[in-house]
């Protein structure tokens, strides 16, 4: 038998991390573990875990509120199955997740890791333009492209899902709730910590990628990854980076790496940056660095964006946001700057609103990045998790495109 470590950390979500807990319960497969990771909840968290009084389920709970990352890391030092895998406390796993995992395990002889599609559910409210709880497709892998059964991921494959990482281009969704990976990678690779930086997900699936002798990839959802108004996922739809920042308690290690003083344009673009860094530290013989052009452009849109709104100022010549910029780069965008603030300041008082909308556009092309793009809803209306895990099983996609289309379909009810 292959034992599976399920691990949940949690922060004052009981009403989710029932949801999730219940996932693992309802498997037809009954080796596994779960572990939650309790980052000082003040809710029923405690009472009512222990109330479930079930042995296969470990619980631990910090006496101060501690880094996400921290909190990964921790959840991960109390599991002990063959294979890991990390689900959110507002997440589930879908019917038949060991069982389909089980079966790739013994067929492709005990690979390092296997990736499977995954499907986001929202919650109602959670996605702007989605009032309804909307299920959709979890991103869209270039390498899972016109396949229909299990088969190993070339290294081709993955080192150019990693180099596009490298170049802030998402062709592959980082969620780690979407990869299985044996306790032999995890304990080749811990060092200073499995997870790392603080976008601990963006680090170790792409090291996982990198360092992984075998992964296996699987063409059908497995995992359905959730979003609700707690969840950092919120505050990123919703264009509220900075408050995510705090929600994941990474303010610290943000300041640590971007100096404080600096102007920041995206602390989802630092975040990001964070990670790639600890990879090239964590993966010496990886030749890649990141494309700091492309980050500072990117970090460059975003404060154009911020801009054309009213009462924004750019910073100034002597302000350090410009310190890492090399000259040319300083110029152009410079003159793009001055051009705006020249438009914005020439336009008349009933144009000037229209004037900054245009700046803010060309800002948002600059800053333009490949990360999440919105999918079509698989089905519309349903209210949970649970009413999720009811109503997909994984052979409703065995037929399903490369759209992630499939006989479940958005005009059911």
């Amino acid at each position: 038998m292959t034992k599976f470590s399920v691990l949940v950390p949690t922060r004052d979500r009981v009403e989710y991390l029932r949801q999730a807990v219940e996932s693992v319960l309802y498997q037809d497969y009954g080796d596994w573990e779960i572990c939650i990771a309790d980052n000082v909840s003040s809710d029923s968290t405690r009472e009512w875990v222990e109330g479930l009084d079930d042995p296969r389920i470990l619980y631990s709970r910090t006496e101060q509120l501690i880094p996400v990352t921290e909190n990964w890391n921790r959840c991960l030092s109390m599991s002990s199955g063959d294979y890991v895998v990390m689900l959110g406390d507002d997440d589930a796993i879908l019917k038949g997740h060991f069982t389909n995992h089980k079966q790739v395990i013994d067929d492709f002889g005990e690979p390092d890791a296997i990736y499977c599609k995954g499907l986001l559910y929202s919650y109602p409210g959670v996605i702007p333009g989605r009032p309804a709880g909307s299920l959709q497709v979890c991103g869209v892998a270039s390498f899972m492209k016109g396949e229909r059964v299990p088969s190993l991921m070339t290294m081709s494959e993955r080192s150019t899902a990693v180099a596009d990482a490298f170049r802030f281009r998402m062709s592959y969704p980082f969620n780690m709730q979407l990869v299985l990976v044996s306790r032999r990678l995890i304990t080749r690779l811990d060092g200073p910590g499995f997870f790392q930086s603080p976008y601990p997900d963006y680090f170790a699936m792409n090291r996982v990628l990198l360092e992984a002798n075998r992964v296996v990839k699987v063409p059908v959802p497995l995992v359905a990854v959730g979003a609700t108004k707690k969840s950092f996922g919120y505050f990123y739809f919703n264009g509220a980076v900075s408050e995510g920042v705090e929600f994941l308690q990474n303010a610290s290690a943000l300041a640590a790496r971007t100096r404080d003083e600096r102007v920041a344009g995206s602390e989802h673009l630092d975040s990001w940056l964070c990670a790639l860094e600890a990879l090239v530290s964590a993966c010496p013989k990886f030749s890649a660095v990141p494309d700091y052009r492309r980050y500072r452009r990117l970090q460059f849109g975003t404060l154009l964006r911020q801009f054309g709104r009213e009462g924004v100022h750019f910073p100034g010549q002597s302000s350090v946001f410009w310190a890492d910029y090399p000259a040319t780069e300083r110029i152009c965008y410079s003159t793009i700057v001055a051009a705006a603030a020249l438009a914005i300041a020439a336009s008349p008082p009933r144009l000037r609103r229209q004037t900054r909308r245009i700046v803010a556009r060309v800002g948002r092309q600059l800053a333009r990045e490949t990360t999440w793009s919105s999918q079509p809803d698989l089905v519309s209306g349903l209210r949970s998790m649970s009413e999720v895990v009811a109503r997909v099983s994984p052979s409703d996609f065995s037929d399903s495109d490369e759209s992630g289309r499939s006989r479940l379909d958005a005009s059911q009810p």
